[in-house]
């Protein structure tokens, strides 16, 4: 897997749910915990809509 960022050979380690760059210099999890915010917007009049907003 080639990244964009940085470039280098990256690789998927399944078992600990990470990718990372061949030299080990850089890893990243793939399942991390994040916050949201979570509302229900109506934009247009009988049409909610669920909204999730990264904070």
């Amino acid at each position: 897997m080639r990244g964009e960022k940085g470039g280098g050979e990256w690789v998927v380690d399944e078992q600990q749910q990470k990718i990372k760059k061949i030299d080990g210099s850089i890893a990243y999890g793939v399942l991390q915990t994040v916050k949201i915010h979570m509302e229900v917007v109506e934009p247009q009049p009988n049409r909610p809509k669920l909204q999730l907003t990264l904070i």
